[in-house]
Parts: structure tokens; sequence; C-alpha cells
């Protein structure tokens, strides 16, 4: 997700990975990927201490990451 530009990822323990868009807004690119791609990401701009820009993901797997960051980077360069 990093190598795509415009976002910035989280290290993480776990399976979910928490990520900032340096443009946009989460609830966009949900929409977006909702409605273009049927994935679903978690707008976590209502967590406390965090922004518009942040969203949380979680790791599926080697085929089902790829369909995701494939997409996000559809609606980045957009």
């Amino acid at each position: 997700l990093n190598r795509l530009g415009g976002i910035e990822t989280s290290p993480s323990q776990t399976h979910f990975l928490l990520c900032r868009l340096r443009t946009g807004n989460a609830a966009a690119l949900k929409d977006y990927l909702a409605r273009h791609h049927r994935l679903l990401i978690r707008d976590a701009s209502n967590f406390h201490g965090l922004t518009p820009g942040h969203f949380r993901i979680a790791v599926q797997g080697r085929e089902a990451d790829d369909l995701l960051i494939h997409a996000i980077g559809e609606w980045l360069w957009e």
C-alpha cells in the first residue's frame, strides 16, 4: 500500500492495518470500493484522534489483498 503513494500504513502486529490517505477521505474511498469493486474497508475517521483520511483494512490473503490494493490504486489515480 505504501508503494502506491498517497497512503501511509501504520505498522501492525495483527491482521488489521490502519492507513491514512494523504489526500481525499476514507468515506469516499469506502463508497468507491463498495460500489465499483464490492470490497469493504472500515472508515476509521470516527475513531478518537484520527482524521477523515484514516481507514482500516484486514489482511485476507494474497489474492484478496492484491485485489484491494489494485482497487485502491485505481481510486487514488482516478
